[in-house]
Protein backbone atom coordinates (compact mmCIF):
# COMPACT_ATOMS: atom_id res chain seq x y z
CA UNK A 1 0.00 0.00 0.00
CA UNK A 2 2.86 2.66 1.21
CA UNK A 3 4.19 1.53 -2.49
CA UNK A 4 0.73 2.86 -4.51
CA UNK A 5 0.34 6.47 -5.12
CA UNK A 6 -3.55 7.95 -3.68
CA UNK A 7 -4.36 4.68 -1.90
CA UNK A 8 -5.13 4.48 1.50
CA UNK A 9 -5.59 1.25 3.67
CA UNK A 10 -8.08 1.97 6.73
CA UNK A 11 -8.19 -1.28 9.58
CA UNK A 12 -10.65 -0.98 12.22
CA UNK A 13 -10.06 -2.92 15.35
CA UNK A 14 -13.20 -4.56 16.68
CA UNK A 15 -12.07 -4.82 19.97
CA UNK A 16 -8.69 -4.28 22.20
CA UNK A 17 -6.80 -6.26 23.60
CA UNK A 18 -3.63 -5.45 25.41
CA UNK A 19 -1.96 -9.23 24.21
CA UNK A 20 -1.74 -10.41 28.37
CA UNK A 21 -3.37 -13.76 28.20
CA UNK A 22 -3.25 -13.93 31.66
CA UNK A 23 -5.93 -12.10 33.17
CA UNK A 24 -8.54 -13.72 30.49
CA UNK A 25 -9.64 -12.19 27.38
CA UNK A 26 -11.05 -8.57 27.59
CA UNK A 27 -15.11 -8.67 28.28
CA UNK A 28 -16.78 -8.88 24.42
CA UNK A 29 -13.37 -9.05 22.06
CA UNK A 30 -13.59 -13.03 21.62
CA UNK A 31 -17.30 -12.44 20.26
CA UNK A 32 -16.79 -9.17 18.33
CA UNK A 33 -12.89 -10.29 17.08
CA UNK A 34 -14.39 -14.26 16.55
CA UNK A 35 -12.70 -16.47 19.56
CA UNK A 36 -9.43 -17.62 20.28
CA UNK A 37 -7.97 -18.00 16.70
CA UNK A 38 -9.37 -14.15 15.21
CA UNK A 39 -7.36 -13.03 19.21
CA UNK A 40 -4.37 -14.79 17.09
CA UNK A 41 -5.02 -13.12 13.73
CA UNK A 42 -5.78 -9.61 15.43
CA UNK A 43 -2.57 -9.51 17.38
CA UNK A 44 -0.18 -10.44 14.24
CA UNK A 45 -2.19 -7.72 12.53
CA UNK A 46 -1.17 -5.66 15.05
CA UNK A 47 2.25 -6.49 15.01
CA UNK A 48 1.99 -5.39 11.50
CA UNK A 49 0.30 -2.44 11.33
CA UNK A 50 1.97 -0.63 14.71
CA UNK A 51 5.30 -0.08 12.65
CA UNK A 52 4.10 1.87 10.03
CA UNK A 53 0.09 2.98 11.33
CA UNK A 54 -1.04 6.82 12.15
CA UNK A 55 -3.10 5.39 14.98
CA UNK A 56 -6.75 6.91 14.16
CA UNK A 57 -8.15 7.55 17.43
CA UNK A 58 -11.93 7.35 18.03
CA UNK A 59 -14.21 10.68 18.01
CA UNK A 60 -14.13 12.33 21.10
CA UNK A 61 -18.04 12.65 22.87
CA UNK A 62 -18.40 16.19 21.21
CA UNK A 63 -17.18 14.93 17.79
CA UNK A 64 -19.48 12.13 18.23
CA UNK A 65 -22.83 14.79 19.07
CA UNK A 66 -21.79 16.02 16.06
CA UNK A 67 -21.82 13.19 13.88
CA UNK A 68 -24.62 12.23 14.60
CA UNK A 69 -26.31 15.37 14.24
CA UNK A 70 -25.02 15.71 10.70
CA UNK A 71 -26.07 12.17 9.69
CA UNK A 72 -29.88 12.25 10.92
CA UNK A 73 -30.60 15.68 10.50
CA UNK A 74 -30.30 18.87 7.55
CA UNK A 75 -28.30 21.97 8.47
CA UNK A 76 -29.84 24.36 9.64
CA UNK A 77 -30.77 28.22 8.45
CA UNK A 78 -30.91 30.94 10.14
CA UNK A 79 -34.43 31.16 11.09
CA UNK A 80 -33.92 27.69 12.48
CA UNK A 81 -30.79 28.66 14.56
CA UNK A 82 -32.87 31.53 15.94
CA UNK A 83 -35.37 29.48 17.38
CA UNK A 84 -33.10 27.04 18.06
CA UNK A 85 -31.20 29.70 20.63
CA UNK A 86 -34.42 30.25 22.21
CA UNK A 87 -35.04 26.95 23.36
CA UNK A 88 -32.01 26.78 24.49
CA UNK A 89 -32.39 29.64 26.93
CA UNK A 90 -35.62 28.66 27.94
CA UNK A 91 -34.42 24.68 29.36
CA UNK A 92 -31.52 26.39 30.82
CA UNK A 93 -33.79 29.39 32.23
CA UNK A 94 -35.68 26.26 33.76
CA UNK A 95 -33.25 24.82 35.40
CA UNK A 96 -31.87 27.85 37.42
CA UNK A 97 -35.78 28.68 38.21
CA UNK A 98 -35.63 24.86 39.54
CA UNK A 99 -31.88 24.82 40.96
CA UNK A 100 -31.96 22.23 43.51
CA UNK A 101 -33.67 19.86 41.21
CA UNK A 102 -31.43 19.47 38.58
CA UNK A 103 -27.41 18.77 38.23
CA UNK A 104 -24.92 21.23 38.75
CA UNK A 105 -23.77 21.58 35.26
CA UNK A 106 -27.02 22.55 33.70
CA UNK A 107 -26.80 26.00 35.41
CA UNK A 108 -23.90 26.50 33.67
CA UNK A 109 -23.88 28.90 30.67
CA UNK A 110 -21.35 25.94 28.92
CA UNK A 111 -24.76 23.73 29.14
CA UNK A 112 -26.59 26.65 27.01
CA UNK A 113 -23.92 25.87 24.08
CA UNK A 114 -24.54 22.38 24.40
CA UNK A 115 -28.15 22.39 23.67
CA UNK A 116 -27.59 24.37 20.79
CA UNK A 117 -25.23 22.01 19.82
CA UNK A 118 -26.69 18.94 20.33
CA UNK A 119 -30.46 19.81 19.03
CA UNK A 120 -33.12 18.84 18.69
CA UNK A 121 -31.00 16.11 21.14
CA UNK A 122 -30.64 16.86 24.80
CA UNK A 123 -26.79 16.79 26.04
CA UNK A 124 -28.83 14.10 28.95
CA UNK A 125 -29.63 11.63 26.45
CA UNK A 126 -26.46 11.52 24.20
CA UNK A 127 -24.59 11.80 27.44
CA UNK A 128 -26.51 8.36 28.75
CA UNK A 129 -26.08 6.79 25.46
CA UNK A 130 -21.94 7.49 25.34
CA UNK A 131 -21.06 6.68 28.87
CA UNK A 132 -24.05 4.10 30.08
CA UNK A 133 -25.03 2.12 26.62
CA UNK A 134 -22.06 2.52 25.13
CA UNK A 135 -20.16 0.57 28.28
CA UNK A 136 -22.78 -2.57 27.08
CA UNK A 137 -21.28 -5.89 25.01
CA UNK A 138 -22.43 -5.03 21.18
CA UNK A 139 -23.47 -1.61 21.55
CA UNK A 140 -20.81 0.51 19.08
CA UNK A 141 -20.75 3.62 20.23
CA UNK A 142 -21.12 5.50 16.94
CA UNK A 143 -23.10 3.09 14.36
CA UNK A 144 -25.35 1.81 17.50
CA UNK A 145 -26.60 5.47 18.51
CA UNK A 146 -27.03 6.31 14.84
CA UNK A 147 -29.51 3.27 14.75
CA UNK A 148 -31.21 4.15 17.85
CA UNK A 149 -32.09 7.08 17.06
CA UNK A 150 -32.87 6.77 13.57
CA UNK A 151 -35.76 4.47 14.72
CA UNK A 152 -36.78 6.89 18.20
CA UNK A 153 -36.73 9.95 15.80
CA UNK A 154 -38.72 8.22 12.72
CA UNK A 155 -41.48 7.11 15.92
CA UNK A 156 -41.22 10.09 16.88
CA UNK A 157 -42.38 12.01 13.79
CA UNK A 158 -44.97 9.49 12.85
CA UNK A 159 -46.49 10.02 16.39
CA UNK A 160 -46.39 13.72 15.56
CA UNK A 161 -44.80 14.49 19.06
CA UNK A 162 -44.35 18.34 19.90
CA UNK A 163 -41.86 17.85 22.77
CA UNK A 164 -39.44 21.00 22.23
CA UNK A 165 -36.09 18.39 22.51
CA UNK A 166 -35.57 14.78 22.42
CA UNK A 167 -34.91 13.88 26.01
CA UNK A 168 -34.43 10.22 27.62
CA UNK A 169 -38.17 10.49 28.68
CA UNK A 170 -39.20 11.32 24.66
CA UNK A 171 -38.19 7.73 23.75
CA UNK A 172 -41.21 5.75 22.78
CA UNK A 173 -40.36 2.64 24.44
CA UNK A 174 -43.61 0.92 23.24
CA UNK A 175 -43.04 1.59 19.75
CA UNK A 176 -41.82 -1.97 18.27
CA UNK A 177 -39.00 -0.53 16.52
CA UNK A 178 -37.33 1.52 19.12
CA UNK A 179 -38.24 -1.48 21.70
CA UNK A 180 -36.16 -4.42 19.54
CA UNK A 181 -33.25 -1.84 19.00
CA UNK A 182 -32.68 -1.19 22.28
CA UNK A 183 -33.96 -4.53 24.01
CA UNK A 184 -31.06 -6.52 21.74
CA UNK A 185 -28.41 -5.03 24.00
CA UNK A 186 -30.22 -6.86 26.99
CA UNK A 187 -31.94 -9.77 28.27
CA UNK A 188 -34.94 -11.05 26.40
CA UNK A 189 -37.20 -10.53 29.39
CA UNK A 190 -36.91 -6.60 29.71
CA UNK A 191 -39.37 -7.06 27.07
CA UNK A 192 -41.77 -7.93 29.92
CA UNK A 193 -40.94 -5.34 32.24
CA UNK A 194 -41.17 -2.58 29.46
CA UNK A 195 -44.76 -3.62 28.52
CA UNK A 196 -46.05 -4.13 32.54
CA UNK A 197 -43.98 -1.12 34.33
CA UNK A 198 -42.24 1.49 31.79
CA UNK A 199 -44.35 2.38 28.24
CA UNK A 200 -47.55 1.18 26.33
CA UNK A 201 -51.05 1.28 26.77
CA UNK A 202 -51.53 -1.30 29.83
CA UNK A 203 -48.54 -0.05 31.83
CA UNK A 204 -48.71 1.13 35.07
CA UNK A 205 -47.47 4.48 34.67
CA UNK A 206 -50.23 4.76 31.72
CA UNK A 207 -52.61 3.62 34.36
CA UNK A 208 -51.52 6.18 36.88
CA UNK A 209 -51.40 9.05 34.42
CA UNK A 210 -55.01 8.25 33.65
CA UNK A 211 -56.56 7.71 37.17
CA UNK A 212 -54.37 10.76 37.75
CA UNK A 213 -55.34 13.70 35.94
CA UNK A 214 -52.67 16.44 37.86
CA UNK A 215 -50.37 13.50 35.93
CA UNK A 216 -52.29 12.36 33.30
CA UNK A 217 -51.97 16.18 31.50
CA UNK A 218 -48.32 15.90 31.02
CA UNK A 219 -47.73 11.99 30.57
CA UNK A 220 -45.61 12.52 33.69
CA UNK A 221 -45.44 9.37 35.20
CA UNK A 222 -44.51 7.44 31.66
CA UNK A 223 -42.23 10.16 30.97
CA UNK A 224 -40.34 9.82 34.37
CA UNK A 225 -40.68 5.67 33.67
CA UNK A 226 -38.84 6.08 30.22
CA UNK A 227 -35.93 8.19 32.00
CA UNK A 228 -35.33 5.58 34.37
CA UNK A 229 -35.48 2.69 32.36
CA UNK A 230 -33.18 4.41 29.53
CA UNK A 231 -30.69 5.77 32.38
CA UNK A 232 -30.41 2.41 34.83
CA UNK A 233 -31.20 -0.36 32.45
CA UNK A 234 -27.31 -0.30 31.10
CA UNK A 235 -26.33 -0.08 34.79
CA UNK A 236 -27.82 -3.13 36.38
CA UNK A 237 -25.00 -5.47 37.48
CA UNK A 238 -22.25 -2.95 37.58
CA UNK A 239 -20.90 -1.27 41.00
CA UNK A 240 -23.37 2.20 40.44
CA UNK A 241 -26.77 0.36 39.89
CA UNK A 242 -29.55 3.08 39.24
CA UNK A 243 -30.06 6.41 38.17
CA UNK A 244 -30.02 9.59 40.83
CA UNK A 245 -33.07 12.05 41.47
CA UNK A 246 -31.58 14.88 39.26
CA UNK A 247 -30.62 12.94 36.34
CA UNK A 248 -34.21 11.74 36.91
CA UNK A 249 -35.83 15.18 36.23
CA UNK A 250 -33.46 16.16 33.78
CA UNK A 251 -33.97 13.63 31.68
CA UNK A 252 -37.87 14.10 31.84
CA UNK A 253 -38.14 17.81 32.70
CA UNK A 254 -39.29 20.54 29.78
CA UNK A 255 -40.39 24.29 30.40
CA UNK A 256 -43.43 24.41 31.94
CA UNK A 257 -43.28 20.87 33.98
CA UNK A 258 -44.17 21.57 37.68
CA UNK A 259 -40.88 19.57 38.76
CA UNK A 260 -41.99 19.55 42.80
CA UNK A 261 -44.89 16.74 40.88
CA UNK A 262 -42.20 14.61 39.80
CA UNK A 263 -41.74 13.16 43.56
CA UNK A 264 -45.19 12.39 43.83
CA UNK A 265 -45.14 10.80 40.26
CA UNK A 266 -42.00 8.34 41.23
CA UNK A 267 -43.72 7.84 44.57
CA UNK A 268 -46.78 6.45 43.03
CA UNK A 269 -44.81 4.00 40.98
CA UNK A 270 -42.55 3.06 43.39
CA UNK A 271 -46.16 1.90 45.30
CA UNK A 272 -47.54 0.24 42.63
CA UNK A 273 -44.82 -1.23 39.53
CA UNK A 274 -43.72 -4.63 39.95
CA UNK A 275 -40.17 -4.41 38.67
CA UNK A 276 -39.62 -0.67 39.82
CA UNK A 277 -36.90 -0.21 42.26
CA UNK A 278 -35.68 2.91 45.04
CA UNK A 279 -33.47 3.38 47.18
CA UNK A 280 -31.14 5.71 48.48
CA UNK A 281 -32.04 8.83 46.07
CA UNK A 282 -31.32 6.47 42.90
CA UNK A 283 -34.05 4.17 41.13
CA UNK A 284 -34.07 1.49 38.81
CA UNK A 285 -35.68 -1.11 36.66
CA UNK A 286 -35.19 -5.04 37.31
CA UNK A 287 -35.99 -8.21 35.68
CA UNK A 288 -37.24 -9.89 38.91
CA UNK A 289 -40.61 -7.96 41.03
CA UNK A 290 -39.79 -5.86 43.76
CA UNK A 291 -40.37 -6.26 47.52
CA UNK A 292 -43.55 -4.15 46.98
CA UNK A 293 -44.60 -6.20 44.51
CA UNK A 294 -44.11 -9.52 46.33
CA UNK A 295 -45.86 -8.07 49.49
CA UNK A 296 -48.95 -7.05 47.36
CA UNK A 297 -48.87 -10.56 45.81
CA UNK A 298 -48.76 -12.38 49.23
CA UNK A 299 -51.74 -10.11 50.62
CA UNK A 300 -54.11 -11.18 47.48
CA UNK A 301 -53.15 -14.49 47.98
CA UNK A 302 -53.96 -14.12 52.31
CA UNK A 303 -56.89 -16.62 53.52
CA UNK A 304 -59.64 -14.56 54.46
CA UNK A 305 -59.74 -17.19 57.77
CA UNK A 306 -56.25 -15.49 58.57
CA UNK A 307 -57.26 -12.17 58.19
CA UNK A 308 -60.10 -12.66 60.53
CA UNK A 309 -58.15 -13.94 63.10
CA UNK A 310 -55.97 -11.03 63.35
CA UNK A 311 -59.10 -8.85 63.22
CA UNK A 312 -60.22 -11.57 66.56
CA UNK A 313 -56.44 -10.59 68.32
CA UNK A 314 -56.55 -7.28 68.52
CA UNK A 315 -60.22 -6.87 69.31
CA UNK A 316 -59.66 -9.20 72.35
CA UNK A 317 -57.13 -6.95 74.40
CA UNK A 318 -60.79 -5.15 75.21
CA UNK A 319 -62.00 -7.84 76.98
CA UNK A 320 -59.80 -7.30 79.66
CA UNK A 321 -61.69 -3.16 80.28
CA UNK A 322 -65.13 -3.88 80.16
CA UNK A 323 -65.50 -0.87 81.16
CA UNK A 324 -70.24 -0.17 82.31
CA UNK A 325 -70.50 -3.73 80.91
CA UNK A 326 -70.03 -6.49 83.45
CA UNK A 327 -68.63 -8.12 80.06
CA UNK A 328 -66.82 -7.86 76.81
CA UNK A 329 -67.27 -11.09 74.43
CA UNK A 330 -65.10 -10.93 71.04
CA UNK A 331 -66.14 -12.79 67.99
CA UNK A 332 -68.26 -16.10 70.02
CA UNK A 333 -68.37 -18.71 67.23
CA UNK A 334 -71.72 -19.83 68.69
CA UNK A 335 -74.89 -17.89 70.80
CA UNK A 336 -74.00 -20.76 73.44
CA UNK A 337 -71.18 -18.50 74.46
CA UNK A 338 -72.70 -15.56 75.06
CA UNK A 339 -73.51 -16.02 78.95
CA UNK A 340 -77.26 -15.24 80.06
CA UNK A 341 -77.17 -13.31 83.08
CA UNK A 342 -79.10 -10.39 84.33
CA UNK A 343 -76.25 -8.08 84.01
CA UNK A 344 -75.88 -6.11 80.79
CA UNK A 345 -72.92 -7.93 78.52
CA UNK A 346 -71.11 -6.41 75.00
CA UNK A 347 -71.11 -8.57 72.52
CA UNK A 348 -68.72 -7.98 69.45
CA UNK A 349 -69.37 -9.92 66.60
CA UNK A 350 -66.80 -11.88 64.37
CA UNK A 351 -65.75 -10.13 61.13
CA UNK A 352 -67.67 -12.97 59.30
CA UNK A 353 -71.10 -11.17 60.74
CA UNK A 354 -71.08 -7.96 58.61
CA UNK A 355 -73.57 -5.60 58.90
CA UNK A 356 -75.43 -3.01 56.41
CA UNK A 357 -77.59 0.15 57.53
CA UNK A 358 -80.85 -0.70 57.59
CA UNK A 359 -80.85 -4.26 56.46
CA UNK A 360 -82.84 -6.82 58.95
CA UNK A 361 -80.70 -9.52 56.72
CA UNK A 362 -77.34 -9.07 57.20
CA UNK A 363 -75.03 -11.67 58.69
CA UNK A 364 -74.72 -9.41 61.73
CA UNK A 365 -78.14 -8.98 62.60
CA UNK A 366 -79.26 -12.63 61.50
CA UNK A 367 -77.09 -13.38 64.40
CA UNK A 368 -77.79 -11.05 66.47
CA UNK A 369 -81.28 -11.85 66.74
CA UNK A 370 -80.72 -15.67 67.02
CA UNK A 371 -78.24 -14.46 69.63
CA UNK A 372 -81.12 -12.48 71.68
CA UNK A 373 -84.06 -15.40 71.16
CA UNK A 374 -81.40 -18.72 72.36
CA UNK A 375 -78.55 -19.63 74.29
CA UNK A 376 -77.08 -22.44 72.43
CA UNK A 377 -80.56 -24.60 72.40
CA UNK A 378 -81.86 -23.06 75.36
CA UNK A 379 -84.24 -20.05 75.07
CA UNK A 380 -82.41 -16.85 76.73
CA UNK A 381 -83.91 -15.49 79.39
CA UNK A 382 -82.53 -12.25 79.85
CA UNK A 383 -82.62 -11.03 76.31
CA UNK A 384 -82.21 -7.37 77.41
CA UNK A 385 -78.93 -7.52 78.77
CA UNK A 386 -77.32 -8.24 75.48
CA UNK A 387 -75.90 -5.14 73.35
CA UNK A 388 -74.49 -6.48 69.86
CA UNK A 389 -71.45 -4.41 67.90
CA UNK A 390 -70.84 -5.45 64.33
CA UNK A 391 -69.04 -4.20 61.84
CA UNK A 392 -69.90 -2.28 58.96
CA UNK A 393 -69.79 -3.67 55.47
CA UNK A 394 -68.67 -1.10 54.02
CA UNK A 395 -65.71 -0.06 56.02
CA UNK A 396 -64.94 -3.69 56.69
CA UNK A 397 -63.44 -4.02 53.09
CA UNK A 398 -60.97 -1.42 54.17
CA UNK A 399 -60.02 -3.24 57.25
CA UNK A 400 -59.82 -6.50 55.03
CA UNK A 401 -57.06 -4.47 53.18
CA UNK A 402 -55.17 -2.41 55.66
CA UNK A 403 -54.78 -6.19 57.48
CA UNK A 404 -53.67 -8.17 54.33
CA UNK A 405 -51.09 -4.83 53.92
CA UNK A 406 -49.69 -5.27 57.62
CA UNK A 407 -49.76 -9.48 57.29
CA UNK A 408 -47.65 -9.47 54.32
CA UNK A 409 -44.87 -6.90 55.50
CA UNK A 410 -44.57 -8.56 58.60
CA UNK A 411 -44.36 -11.57 57.32
CA UNK A 412 -41.46 -10.38 54.78
CA UNK A 413 -39.77 -8.49 57.42
CA UNK A 414 -39.68 -11.78 59.67
CA UNK A 415 -37.72 -13.36 56.93
CA UNK A 416 -35.37 -10.23 56.35
CA UNK A 417 -32.50 -12.05 57.64
CA UNK A 418 -33.24 -14.96 55.07
CA UNK A 419 -30.44 -14.87 52.41
CA UNK A 420 -32.12 -13.06 49.13
CA UNK A 421 -31.40 -13.74 45.25
CA UNK A 422 -31.50 -9.98 44.88
CA UNK A 423 -30.44 -7.51 47.19
CA UNK A 424 -32.01 -4.29 46.22
CA UNK A 425 -35.14 -2.96 48.42
CA UNK A 426 -37.79 -0.63 47.40
CA UNK A 427 -39.09 2.34 49.56
CA UNK A 428 -42.39 0.38 51.34
CA UNK A 429 -45.36 1.85 50.42
CA UNK A 430 -47.40 1.05 53.89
Amino acid sequence: MKSTPGVLLAISIPASHDGDDSQGSIAGAAEEVGGSNGLEALKRLQNVVRRVADQWRPASSDEAYRIVKQRLFEAEDPTSLAQINVTAKSFVDFYRQNAGEFPRESLDPEYERRIRQSYPLHPELLDRLYEDWSSLERFQRTRGVLRLMNAVIHALWVGEDQGPLILPSSIPLAAASVNAELTQYLQDSWKAVIDADVDGPNSEPTRIDTEKTLFGQRSMTRRLARTVFFGAAPTIGTAHTGIDTQRVFIGTAVPGDVVGNFHSALNQLADRATYFYSSAGKYWYDTQANITRRAKDAAESMHREDVWAEIVRRLQAEERSSGDFVGVHVGPADTGDIPDTDQARLVVLHPRYAHKKKSKESPAFVFARQATERRGTANRTNRNMVVFLAPDEDRLAELDSVVRTYLAWNEIAAKSDEPESHSATTRPSQ
